[in-house]
């Protein structure tokens, strides 16, 4: 409903924390006890984040009128007809009313509290009187006092109340034009990281809202699993069982690497909210993406990894140890957060989520082929240098890490090729050597992983920033044009 969408730009509002706050008929389409909920709450966190606020109100609940410090009251021809703290504006406004008359005393009293000045500037004859004292007091008592002051805001409206509320204002109360100045400009209190967090929170709520894409990553996670677990159930020490182990690792990876496609799809379903805070300023240049990629690789990535590993783990008899399952958790997780950021880059500077999804695909393409299974770097082919390719891949460094975390851990393994008699036995360390893998590299190859995934991030906030300033300069621009 309307009045739904007026709380919740409210709420986006204050959710940045910023240092002057800007409200135009925050309570506009609320029923009255909606109105003072809204106002009660921005002037709470008004006080309480030390936040200038300045509202225009046409009819404010009388009951929650006096929460607001300063007051600047408009006729319906737009004079000043008051401007000052509360209590001295209604005052002031009863003088005038005593004055002139034309409201009695008893209509007066039979009003909630300050809903009178509703009729005091509605009245022709106590709204030009009103507009003259307010004009006579300002220049004798105030002055056009802007001390500090950089800044002054104009509230207008017609037959209603601009108010200037709850914070910290400036020392200068407004001059005779009724111009309520505001104290010199100062950054969000809110830095980057800070707002970067807060968005981080709310996605997770929407997440929490609306968890259906989670879910389905959550349940499918044990169920491709299962199935891989079934392909490669308990796996033996015989050549076959070896073999399969290296073939189980890379469709693992392949697995992870795929199901953070997803991304791209949650990146297109947020554009048009995306650009909104973009525009308004309540998301900072890459402070969106930052918050996404963060709720992506917790809730979509991390999660279904964890239902992932120890059933695949399980099923398929690898090397026991807490240590090795946590192994294959890590990689596939960094496996599918690194899909994830390659989708979203790609989203970023395609704005089309199918391109998008093709760069992806083949970038994931590209990985895997350098998996280390299908490709092996050495030799002195024409074309051994480009093999050397795999030491930028993503799946490589996964696969080679679980290879080494899981070969290390198992005893003889026996090959028993035709013609070879009763066959030869060669440890988990020798028949990595085949695959050119170093038994001790696990660090280093988890940290490559690290790296990369490091590098793509970088790169998916530089895609979404480039992305943010072309934007804002093509609205600013289209405005400029306009005027």
């Amino acid at each position: 409903s309307g009045g739904e969408r007026r709380r919740l730009a409210v709420a986006l509002a204050l959710l940045a924390r910023p240092a002057v706050l800007l409200l135009d008929e925050p309570t506009s389409g609320l029923d009255p006890a909606a109105a003072s909920v809204v106002l009660r709450h921005v002037a709470r966190i008004a006080a309480s984040s030390r936040i200038a606020v300045a509202a225009a109100v046409h009819v404010p609940p009388a009951k929650d009128f006096v929460m607001f410090d300063r007051v600047l009251c408009l006729t319906v021809g737009g004079g000043a007809a008051g401007e000052g703290p509360t209590a001295d504006v209604v005052r002031m406004l009863e003088v005038v009313i005593g004055e002139v008359g034309g409201i009695t005393q008893q209509r007066l009293h039979n009003q909630p509290d300050y809903e009178f000045l509703l009729d005091v500037l509605a009245e022709p004859r106590t709204a030009r009187k009103a507009v003259a004292a307010n004009s006579r007091l300002s220049g004798e008592n105030y002055g056009p006092d802007t001390r500090g002051a950089r800044s002054v805001i104009s509230a207008g409206g017609a037959g209603g109340a601009a108010v200037a509320g709850s914070g910290e204002v400036g020392s200068g109360s407004g001059a005779a034009s009724g111009l309520a100045v505001l104290p010199a400009y100062s950054p969000p209190r809110a830095n980057w990281l800070r707002r970067a967090g807060l968005l981080a929170t709310r996605q997770l709520r929407v997440t929490a809202r609306e968890p259906a894409l989670m879910i389905a990553h959550l349940a499918l996670a044990p169920v491709v699993a299962t199935i891989l677990g079934t392909v490669y159930f308990d796996l033996d020490m015989q050549l076959p069982g070896v073999q399969n182990r290296a073939g189980l690792f890379l469709v693992a990876a392949l697995y992870q690497a795929l199901g953070g496609l997803s991304a791209v799809g949650v990146a297109a379903a947020s554009a048009a909210s995306a650009e909104r805070e973009r525009d308004s300023g309540l998301a900072p240049l890459g402070a969106a993406a930052l918050a996404a990629a963060i709720v992506d690789t917790v809730c979509l990535r991390a999660a279904p990894a964890a239902l992932f590993a120890p059933v695949l783990h399980n099923m398929a008899g690898l090397a026991g140890g807490a240590d090795r399952t946590i192994t294959v958790w890590t990689c596939c997780a960094v496996v599918a957060m690194v899909a994830a950021s390659v989708g979203r880059t790609a989203w970023h500077l395609t704005r089309d989520a199918g391109r998008a999804n093709l760069v992806a695909v083949m970038i994931i393409a590209a990985a895997v082929t350098f998996g280390g299974l299908l490709t092996r770097g050495g030799g002195d082919s024409s074309t051994a240098a480009i093999f050397e390719l795999q030491k930028a891949s993503f799946v490589y460094h996964a696969w080679a890490a679980m290879m080494i975390s899981e070969f290390t851990g198992l005893p003889f393994l026996q090959f028993n090729p035709e013609g070879y008699g009763d066959g030869l036995s060669l440890s988990g360390r020798g028949f990595l050597g085949a695959f050119g893998l170093d038994a001790d590299s696990l660090v280093m190859h988890l940290g490559a992983l690290g790296g990369i995934a490091a590098g793509f991030a970088v790169l998916e906030l530089v895609a979404a920033t480039t992305w943010n300033m072309r934007g804002m300069s093509a609205r600013f621009g289209q405005t400029g044009g306009g005027a």
